[in-house]
């Protein structure tokens, strides 16, 4: 079924799993489709925002489940669920508004350009002592 096609359906059902190194991350796929959309700790925001970024409408609703299940876990409207994150806080998880990571805010791997080279120069040709030449 194209993406197309499923904006008369008006939803999408990804099926959760947890890795198999138990490490509280899950790998997140379409309902009956073998492909993995993300491994993540945040399976739901992560494979919303994978989905959009592959052109699903933004309008369906998002399903959540547990491999194994037909117990709806989550459910929100695709586009909200791909803009927001879970963070920990010292208060438990609370829901914040996801920020693509920025590269201007890593330090860049290049050296600053007041230092000088790292290699050091070749040694000239020399004569060895008491050769006289």
């Amino acid at each position: 079924m194209s993406k197309r096609d499923l904006s008369s359906i008006g939803s999408l059902a990804i099926v959760i799993m947890e890795t198999k190194q138990r490490n509280g991350r899950f790998e997140a796929r379409l309902d009956g489709d073998d492909r993995v959309l993300c491994v993540s700790r945040t399976p739901f925001f992560d494979a919303a925002r994978e989905l959009v970024a592959n052109g699903y409408d933004p309008n369906l609703t998002l399903i959540m489940r547990h491999a194994g299940s037909d117990t709806d876990s989550l459910t929100a409207k695709l586009g909200t669920a791909a803009s927001l994150t879970l963070e920990e806080t010292d208060y438990g998880p609370k829901l914040r508004r996801w920020k693509p990571f920025s590269t201007l805010a890593v330090a860049p791997r290049n050296a600053p350009a007041n230092r000088g080279a790292t290699t050091p120069q070749p040694a000239p040709n020399r004569t060895p002592l008491g050769t006289g030449k």
